[in-house]
Formats: structure tokens, C-alpha cells, sequence
């Protein structure tokens, strides 16, 4: 239980004073940052030292600035036994950078980030051994700088008693708010996303989370947090998401929490931005389905590794003879590069690329060590000579140039894996060919840029060749974070990958997460119901409500819109409606002809934000929130166990936090009534 004081409370009183005090603290530092002098340096160093000063107060402005409305969350009361056993109060923020001031009594107080390590037990509510000893964590809801709430979340059972005006009440910490966007969980972080979150940078993470299990939440959270901890740039950190809408919706995450600099990217944008090629995100042909599997990885590898065998027969040995003036006359040396000096150099090598580069200095070492003791023009002579030399030696083998040398590269590759469909439909690739165009390339050249930390957002449908092409991005020291639900996966014709596999190609640490704190409990029943493979989340959220099936006749239009109306004057977040494949033409008309003047409605917008209700296919819906789900099963086969029926009605079911509605244009949709009775009947 927790413990909320009133606001006639002393305590409530109390915290109304510390917050006049921070707010008088960040109101000075701003004013005097804004009116300060700024005096003139000279030299190197000063001028450094300044510019770093200068960069460092900018930072503080821009983010207390930003958080003045509301600059901590929570309160921590704890003994230090690193500090004399001396009872200490810190205030937890979201901003990332620290705050001191001085409350009522002249104490010095801070104000510290959220993932400061003494910032976790606000989260864990236990002590730490030898270290600190908890004995108060408070919850504090700050408003437009206004003091809404204080709620005690953990007492010691040492201390005395409240002895002040107040009430027990239900804990609130699963409540999510409502809206068009995803918000951060900073104050609701629970120990397991915390613990994810703070993991060491090297520490590649493959987390299979259910549907509201915060997975996303800790992706941008980690985001943020190595982005500090570590002092990361933004371009040193690649985040690529499903699609534009979905991070548009999750996009307010990171300004929230000092990220504002980090640039989210829809993969398909991005992989066309890179291969510099239009791409389309759907398979078209059931054999595409085969660029997705692990073994399609494991043949480029296998086929790259036989064609730098056939460049290094190709080049073969590579050898000059120089006449080297000594002191007992000219001699006649031979430089060379022997045939399996050329196949080691270039199989040892990060790329074909770094292997002629090996092969390069290889090749000026061994010149070198030939014309030692020769005449200092000589030596010009000879070592310009054997650089044309191995330049058209390095030319007969006919290298590719750029990505356009590469394209007849991986059409081979193709065929020789078996496929013959085509790649491109009027000069438009497929995600997967244009993935394995990327791989096969980044194989050949060296990539243009690495990153320190390359993080996939709902990654379910990514290729095996697109998990490969961002291992190949990463620098030497860099992680992967890799988040999603293989259950959700939507991808026609292909199945999903074994994420335990596939940690385990990516040295990543795998993570199973069940907890939903986001759906009702009755949605999370109907959505175990209905897991492809059975497996079973825990809800965490009391109630909720799911209808049983429907057939739309005459008039679908108007009980759908009747339906809607029902469901956005009864909450305060967004309505969907979600087809599982196609929005009929000729409904989508009529919806539209019924709308209600004052009902904001979009058919996939490509920001969904301001809109009450969005209609969508399931493929859209992915990722996004909804407080009420109208699923709609346009044909008899929709939502159905063939193809990704299965697939498509579980990640549709758990869009919905309150509620979830199921209609069948013309027919009853025969797999949801099943799950339906077996879900009414338990």
C-alpha cells in the first residue's frame, strides 16, 4: 500500500517549500547564464577550456530550462555509511545533470539523474549492503512547476509513525497514460528494466519482450543512458525502428530525457538512404522468404570466403626486380608477394577492401627491406615504381568500384542460393535484397561509418541478413541492442526466428520479458489466447473488457461509427481500427461519409499523433497503443489461421489497453469466437 498525505499536510507543505527552493536555484542559474560576462582569453589552452566551460553551461540551460515545469519525480531518505553513517535526502530527476541547493534549514540537498546508481532504489526499495541503508522513498508528482502529489511508496519499519493527514491507497504504478504518444517510464521503472538499461556498453542485448512489457521504453532508455554515461555523440548511435508513424509515436521519449540530438530512423528510409536504391517493405514472392533465414547468412559468408580465394588466383603472385647500387656494385633484388601470401593477407582481412590494404603495406614492407642501403633518390625511384606496380597488378583482377559493381555480385550470389524470382520490380528491391546487397557490400568495402551503439526497435520482421549487416556497422568496442516479440511477426510467408538463436550468432545476452503493464488484464487473456506459440504474459493491470465477434451486414459502416463514438466518449486516448490485411475501398468511403464533424479521424496518418481515431491494417498498428481496438476481418480467411493469421490477430489484440472488439464483414470470424468462448468460459 502507499501512503498519500493531503495537501493541508505538514509534509505536503514541506515539499511545497523544497520545490519554491529548486525552482529559485534553477531560476538563478538560468538568469545568470543568460546576463554573465563573458571575459576574453588568449592562447591554445584558455581558449579550450573556455570553449568546453562554455558547452557545459549551454547544457545546463538547455536541459533545466526544459525541466523547470518539472524538475524531480521522486525523494530518497538513506544512511551513508560511506559518510559517517550520515542521513542523507536526494531529490531523482530525469535531466541528466545534477542540481545542488539549499532548503529551509541551510542543508546542501541534490537533485541527481535518474540512473545515478544511489537513483535505484527508488526503483528496488532495499538498501545496499555496507553502503547505503534505505529508509524513505517518496513519490512526487510536479505539474507546470506546481506540487500535485506526495505519496510515500516505502517506509522503514524503524521510523516512527506518519502521524500526519493522509490516506493508504491502491498503488497507481501500472497506470499508463493515454494519448498519441509513448512516454517515458522513468518513474515507473521497474528493477528488471533498470537493470537492462544500465548493462555495461560492450554488452550486446536481444530482449523478446510481450506486448507492454516496455521493451521500446528500455531501448530509448538505454539510448539515453549510454549516451551520457559513456559521453556518446549522436552520430555515433544508429536506432532504427519498423516504420516512420511508429517513431513518430515513440519520438518524445528522448527529448524527455535530454537525448534531443539522437535521430531515429525507419529502417526501410534508411537501408534505401544507404544502398541509395528505392525499396520497397513487403515480399512479393513466396521465395523471397529464404533471404530471411539464418542459412541465407551463413551462404554469403560461405560464398564470399570462396570468391577473396578467386580474386587472390586471380591476382596471383606479384613481383619487381630492382637494381640497387652497393658498395660493391650494382645488385639485382627481387621484391615479391607469393601466391599464398596473397590468399593469407586477404582471407585474414575485416573486408575485401582491408585485405588490399594488408596486401598494400605488405607490399611497401617487402619493397623496403629490398632497397635497404640504396641512395636516397634511388629509394624515391624504386618505391614510386612499385606503387604503379601494384596498382596494375591490383587491376587485373577487375575489383569492384561501388555499390552499382556489387549488384552483379549478389545477383549471382541469389542464384546460386537457389532463387530466381527477381530482386528489383521496376528498379523498386525488396527489404531483404537490399539487405543482403548492403551485407554483401560492407563485405567488400570497409563501411563508411561504424557505430558504438546500433539499437533495432521491434526487429521481429528484420532478415537474418539484416541482423549480419548491422553487426558489420558496429565498431570494435560496440553493442547491439536488439528489442521486439517474434510472435508479432508479420512478415507473409516466412517464419519467425528463434531469438535464443539468434543471440547466440549476435554474442548477445538473451532476455525473455512477460510482464504487460500496459493491456487489462481480460485483454492480456484474449492475447495469451490467441500466442502463436502458447506462451502466456502476466498482466498487471487489473479488469478490462473484449466483446464477443460480430457479423456486419448491411449498414457496417454506421454500427462501426456507432462504435467508435461509444468508445472515444468513454476514454481519453485513441480508438483503432484495425483491418488485418486491407481497408475495403468502398467501407473506408462510407466511414468517412459518417464521420462526426467533431471526431478527428485518419486512415494510416504518417504522424498519428492529434487523431482520436486510426484506421489502419495490422501491419501499421505494430508497435503503436490504442485504448480500445476494433479489430475488422474484411474477408472469411482475415485474422484466420492460414498464412500469418495467427500472427496477425495476436499482435492486433494486444494493441488495446482497455478494451478489444472483434467485427466480420459479412461472415462471424470463426478463430476469435474459439478464443473468445475459451477465454469467457475460464
Amino acid at each position: 500500500m502507499e501512503y498519500r498525505f493531503e495537501k493541508s499536510s505538514r509534509t505536503f507543505l514541506a515539499e511545497q517549500t523544497t520545490l519554491s527552493h529548486v525552482l529559485r536555484t534553477i531560476d538563478e542559474g538560468l538568469n545568470r547564464l543568460l546576463t554573465r560576462d563573458r571575459q576574453p582569453v588568449s592562447g591554445a589552452n584558455d581558449i579550450a577550456v573556455y570553449e568546453a566551460v562554455a558547452r557545459g553551461e549551454q547544457k545546463w540551460f538547455e536541459e533545466w530550462d526544459r525541466h523547470r515545469s518539472s524538475p524531480y519525480y521522486g525523494r530518497l531518505e538513506y544512511i551513508d555509511h560511506d559518510e559517517n553513517d550520515v542521513m542523507e535526502v536526494v531529490y531523482v530527476s530525469k535531466s541528466q545533470r545534477s542540481l545542488s541547493f539549499r532548503d529551509g534549514k541551510d542543508r546542501v540537498i541534490n537533485v541527481i539523474p535518474w540512473n545515478a546508481p544511489v537513483a535505484k532504489m527508488y526503483i528496488t526499495h532495499r538498501s545496499v549492503p555496507n553502503i547505503w541503508d534505505l529508509k524513505r522513498v517518496t513519490r512526487l508528482v510536479i505539474q507546470a512547476a506546481t506540487l500535485d502529489e506526495v505519496t510515500d511508496l516505502y517506509r522503514d519499519a524503524n521510523l516512527p509513525d506518519l502521524g500526519d493527514l493522509g490516506e493508504f491507497i491502491e498503488s497507481k504504478m501500472f497506470e499508463k497514460s493515454s494519448g498519441g504518444k509513448l512516454a517515458d517510464i522513468v518513474a515507473t521503472l521497474q528493477e528488471e528494466q533498470y537493470d537492462l538499461i544500465v548493462q555495461p556498453m560492450r554488452q550486446s542485448l536481444v530482449i523478446n519482450g510481450g506486448p507492454g512489457s516496455g521493451k521500446t521504453e528500455i531501448a530509448l532508455h538505454r539510448v539515453v543512458h549510454l549516451l551520457h554515461s559513456q559521453s556518446l555523440t549522436a552520430k555515433q548511435i544508429l536506432y532504427l525502428g519498423p516504420s516512420a508513424p511508429f517513431l513518430r509515436y515513440v519520438s518524445d521519449i528522448l527529448p524527455s530525457l535530454d537525448a534531443t540530438d539522437i535521430v531515429l530512423h525507419d529502417l526501410g528510409a534508411w537501408v534505401s538512404a544507404y544502398a541509395g536504391l528505392p525499396v520497397r517493405p513487403q515480399i512479393l514472392y513466396q521465395e523471397e522468404s529464404k533471404l530471411y533465414d539464418l542459412g541465407f547468412v551463413e551462404f554469403v559468408d560461405r560464398w564470399f570466403k570462396e570468391y577473396l580465394e578467386e580474386v587472390a588466383l586471380k591476382l596471383g603472385p606479384l613481383e619487381m626486380e630492382f637494381n640497387v647500387d652497393r658498395m660493391s656494385g650494382k645488385q639485382t633484388r627481387v621484391a615479391s608477394l607469393l601466391c599464398e601470401d596473397v590468399a593469407r593477407l586477404l582471407a585474414s582481412a575485416k573486408s575485401l577492401s582491408h585485405g588490399v590494404q594488408l596486401l598494400r603495406e605488405r607490399w611497401t614492407s617487402v619493397v623496403e627491406t629490398v632497397l635497404v642501403g640504396s641512395e636516397s633518390h634511388e629509394f624515391q625511384t624504386a618505391m614510386s615504381q612499385a606503387r604503379q606496380r601494384f596498382a596494375a597488378w591490383l587491376a587485373t583482377s577487375h575489383l569492384p568500384r561501388d555499390i552499382n559493381d556489387v549488384a552483379p555480385l549478389y545477383s549471382t550470389v541469389r542464384k546460386q542460393f537457389g532463387l530466381s524470382s527477381p530482386f528489383s520490380l521496376q528498379g523498386t528491391w525488396g527489404i531483404g535484397d537490399a539487405l543482403g546487397l548492403l551485407y554483401l557490400s560492407t563485405k567488400i568495402f570497409s563501411p563508411k561509418q561504424r557505430y558504438a551503439l546500433i539499437v533495432l526497435d521491434e526487429a521481429q520482421d528484420l532478415p537474418a541478413i539484416g541482423f549480419a549487416l548491422v553487426r558489420q556497422l558496429l565498431t570494435a568496442n560496440g553493442s547491439l541492442t536488439v528489442v521486439g516479440d517474434p510472435y508479432q511477426h508479420l512478415t507473409d510467408f516466412s517464419q519467425p526466428l528463434s531469438w535464443e538463436t539468434l543471440a547466440q550468432q549476435l554474442q548477445a545476452r538473451y532476455i525473455v520479458l512477460k510482464d504487460n503493464y500496459r493491456s487489462r488484464a481480460k485483454v492480456v487473456q484474449l492475447a495469451n489466447a490467441a500466442h502463436p506459440a502458447g506462451i502466456e504474459q502476466r498482466p498487471r493491470r487489473p479488469g478490462g473488457i473484449i466483446h464477443p465477434p460480430y457479423s456486419l451486414g448491411h449498414h457496417a459502416a454506421e454500427k462501426l461509427i456507432h462504435e467508435v463514438e461509444r468508445l472515444v466518449s468513454r476514454y481519453s486516448g485513441q480508438v483503432a481500427l484495425i483491418f488485418a490485411n486491407k481497408i475495403p475501398h468502398q467501407l473506408r468511403e462510407e466511414l468517412f461519409a459518417l464521420q462526426p464533424e467533431q471526431l478527428k479521424m485518419a486512415v494510416e496518418p504518417a504522424d498519428p499523433e492529434g487523431y482520436q481515431v486510426i484506421i489502419s491494417t495490422v501491419k501499421y498498428a505494430k508497435g503503436l497503443e490504442f485504448d480500445a481496438a476494433i479489430l475488422v476481418a474484411e474477408s472469411a480467411t482475415a485474422f484466420e489461421l492460414v498464412l500469418g493469421g495467427a500472427y496477425q490477430l495476436y499482435t492486433a489484440i494486444s494493441r488495446a489497453r482497455e478494451e478489444v472488439m472483434m467485427f466480420g464483414l459479412g461472415h462471424m470470424p470463426r478463430h476469435y469466437q474459439t478464443l473468445y468462448e475459451s477465454v469467457s468460459h475460464d
